[in-house]
């Protein structure tokens, strides 16, 4: 149950990645193992080399949670002109500070702190996701949400993925939204993920062992005609 006190005493800024100081960027560290077992602090570090600003939330100066994000302008398979794509990265919240609607508050500010992001168009929300709860999320803020269970992908979603997927700069097998990891995991959310069978199931071939994870996307605020 939210508490008053805790709302109030809770503050969220937003900053360029590149102005993080050491301090801040130990502390995320320090929030990203305490939140993911074996987190591979090289895949937080990479995010700041495609996506540039950060949300920072703290209570009574200590960090409890913290989002990535960025806006691009990109050229997209059958879209005439440049669109507007949100990126968005790895979100992580202290154990004590969940179910208050602060991951939906660091991804927006993080979103909105480019500066990039134009009123009453269309944009593109995407996302490397790790398990149901986020996946949900990320597809249920817009329209269109995939991938979808039973519902396959069509060759538009397909070029609209690996296009995406560049944006991350990694790839994807083809014929799906499943991320080519490194070979080594990512890290394990120590989160109890409550989830329907077939919730889970777009993860069936999401091997996190392997360090991969689902590209996950949705348009805000409805989806182009024929999606």
């Amino acid at each position: 149950m939210e508490n008053s006190d805790t709302v109030r005493n809770t503050r969220i800024i937003s900053q360029s990645a590149h102005d993080l100081t050491e301090d801040q960027l130990s502390q995320m560290l320090a929030l990203f193992d305490a939140t993911y077992a074996d987190a591979d602090h090289s895949y937080l570090l990479s995010s700041f080399e495609v996506m540039g600003w950060v949300a920072l939330a703290t209570h009574n100066s200590t960090l409890i949670g913290f989002g990535i994000a960025d806006v691009k302008l990109v050229d997209l398979p059958r879209m005439q002109g440049l669109h507007q794509v949100v990126t968005y990265g790895i979100a992580c919240i202290d154990e004590n500070f969940r179910r208050m609607g602060l991951f939906a508050r660091l991804a927006n500010t993080a979103m909105l702190a480019s500066g990039k992001l134009s009123a009453n168009s269309r944009y593109l929300n995407c996302g490397r996701t790790a398990h149901p709860v986020s996946h949900k999320f990320l597809a249920n803020i817009g329209a269109g949400g995939i991938p979808e269970p039973g519902r396959p992908l069509s060759p538009w979603h397909l070029e609209i993925v690996e296009r995406v997927a560049a944006l991350y700069c990694v790839k994807v097998y083809p014929g799906t939204c499943v991320v080519i990891g490194k070979g080594v995991p990512i890290g394990y959310p120590r989160l109890n993920v409550v989830a329907t069978d077939i919730e889970r199931k777009v993860f069936e071939n999401v091997n996190r062992d392997k360090g991969e994870a689902l590209l996950t996307m949705s348009w805000s605020p409805d989806a182009p005609s024929g999606w």
